[in-house]
């Protein structure tokens, strides 16, 4: 189960990263960070692939993606309260070291 979980923050991470990349200007620690998280990304699914089926982890990648998708786009488009949005694409924006970290450490938990 935390496998799965890793790859869907390992979507969300690339989904966030790709709208980051089109609206902040790039600087070497972003780049070092996708690296770490390219890593992440090989050593998760080498995981999943070696004890779950291979159908049930493209399944479980393809809900994920789907998942991560939809929830960057609702940001994106946003969601009001009085004209004002109520969790705007700066404030996710803000998280991505926090996400990375996160995606790191569940994925040190899970290979051990």
């Amino acid at each position: 189960m935390l496998g799965f979980m890793v790859l869907l923050l390992i979507f969300l991470y690339f989904k966030i990263a790709r709208v980051y990349n089109k609206q902040e200007s790039k600087n070497t620690l972003i780049y070092i960070q996708h690296g770490v998280v390219a890593l992440c990304v090989f050593l998760a699914f080498s995981y999943a692939f070696s004890h779950f089926s291979w159908y049930s982890v493209l399944l479980m990648s393809f809900i994920s993606f789907i998942i991560a998708g939809l929830a960057i786009t609702a940001v994106q488009v946003g969601i009001f309260i009085d004209g004002k949005p109520l969790f705007g694409i700066g404030s996710i924006f803000k998280y991505i070291y926090l996400l990375t970290a996160l995606i790191v450490i569940s994925t040190a938990i899970l290979l051990l």
